[in-house]
This record gives structure tokens, sequence and C-alpha cells, in this order.
């Protein structure tokens, strides 16, 4: 299983790289630009707003978006290329995710024991750590199922839930992170989201 992994980094950094180069071809490498960029995903994405003050190029932008993707969820890079209307980009995005949903559908939880998501290994200052435990068989699950159920719970797009790595054992446990803006308001979500399900068993 370590071989699928390494082959959708390979993606994952394939396709970043392939942007990069659109990018660098179709927006105005101005002050300007970039400022647009850092604008657009500082309201998108709060707890990047310190690290893209720092960045001064496109590409200084694209390295903190990569940081904030996961080989699996591009959706930060996707808001770019959607906003920005470069519709070369939005092409390689969309094979992109087509590959990584087959990758999750292919994998179970159980053989992606020690192998994390994240694009980028870090540390996430303004960010939590959350917990999942799924009661569910860790060899009839996978990653898909993992990403369904949060959809489901419309936690990932609402809370900018990010999952990093899931482990087995009894139970399916999802480790992700979340900005620490909205630890607050998700516990009292989840909450809410548990009393539901409970009346409608």
């Amino acid at each position: 299983m370590r071989n699928e992994f390494k082959q959708m980094r390979t993606k994952f950094g394939s396709t970043f790289y392939n942007i990069r180069q659109i990018f660098s071809k179709k927006l105005a490498k101005s002050s300007k630009v970039v400022n647009k960029m850092k604008a657009l995903l500082s309201d998108c994405f709060p707890d990047l707003k310190s690290e893209l003050s720092v960045a001064k190029t496109v590409d200084g932008v694209l390295d903190v978006v990569k940081r904030k993707c996961s080989i699996v969820d591009v959706h930060p890079l996707e808001v770019l290329a959607v906003q920005f209307k470069v519709k070369e980009a939005e092409d390689i995005i969309k094979e992109h995710k087509e590959t990584a949903k087959e990758f999750c559908k292919s994998v179970t939880v159980s053989l992606s024991k020690d192998e994390t998501l994240q694009s980028i290994l870090t540390r996430y200052l303004l960010c939590e750590t959350i917990t999942f435990v799924l009661n569910w068989d860790p060899d009839k699950t996978t990653l898909q199922d993992v990403n369904d159920v949060l959809l489901e719970l419309e936690l990932i797009q609402k809370y900018e839930i990010k999952v990093v790595r899931t482990h087995s054992g009894r139970s399916v446990v999802v480790n992700c992170y979340c900005p620490a803006v909205y630890t607050g308001s998700l516990i009292i979500a989840v909450l809410d989201k548990i009393k539901y399900y409970k009346r409608e068993d």
C-alpha cells in the first residue's frame, strides 16, 4: 500500500508543478496580482493570513497553498484557479480530484496505517487537532467512506476540516485539524448532529 501512497504523492507534486507553470504564464508577475491572490485566500482561509503576509510572489503564494492542501484535497488551489479563470489549471485540478477519489475508494483505513495525507509535514500554529472515532471495521472502511461521513455532517467545507491521518484498531480513528477560530462553533455543530442522529434512531 505504501506504493499507492507514493504514487498519489507524486501525482500531487506533478499537479502543483504543472499549475505553477501555467500560473507563471497566465498571471502577470505584479504585486497587484499577488495581493489579489493573498486577499482571496485570506478571506477563504483565515488561518493562512499570517503565512500569506510574507509571500511576495505568485510562487510564494502557491507554496502557502501547497501546505494547506493534502494529497487528496486541493480545494485551496482550485479556489485560485476558478477565481482567476485559469481554465488550463482547472482541467488539471479536475483530473487530480478524479484520481484522488479513486485512490480514496481503493484504500482501506487498515492499509493506510502510518501514512499521512498531508502534502507537507508542518505544524499548524493556529489550528486545533480534532479526533473522530468511528465504530466501523477498518478492513471494510475506505478513505472515501471517511470523507463521505464528514461531508454528510457538513463539516469539511464549513469548518475547513483537513483529514491528516487515519488509524485502525477495533474502530476507525480519524485525526484532523481545524482553524482555531472555528473550534467552538465546530464542537457545537458536532453535538447538534449527534443529538439529531440520536433522535433519528
